[in-house]
């Protein structure tokens, strides 16, 4: 039986990969992913108070017309509205206080 599991397990990993790899996986929400580039999503960039995080939130949104509503502080993280012109949340977003990188939580 442990024979088989372990079989499974190596046929079936190689057909598993990231999230953002899946058909569609970004279609959803308002976040982009941009690997290792220090104003995207994979941004490699420490953000320490809540108007570095309002500047980086509105450069982030800036070209899909959309506004940076509330923003709450964690520990580890600042926590965004994002707005559409008629001040409707349509998505909230996070940024790790220790990378700067975006994401969204819907």
């Amino acid at each position: 039986m442990a024979v088989l599991l372990s079989v499974l397990f190596f046929v079936e990993a190689p057909l598993a990969g990231p999230r953002d790899k899946w058909p569609g996986a970004r279609e959803k929400g308002t976040g982009a992913y941009r690997k290792n580039e220090p104003d995207g999503y994979g941004g490699k960039r420490p953000i320490r108070e809540r108007h570095e995080a309002r500047k980086e939130f509105e450069k982030f949104f800036k070209e899909k017309n959309l506004k940076v509503g509330n923003i709450k502080e964690g520990e580890l993280l600042f926590e965004a509205e994002i707005l559409d012109r008629n001040n409707n949340v349509v998505d909230k977003v996070v940024i790790d206080k220790r990378t700067g990188r975006i994401r969204s939580i819907y």
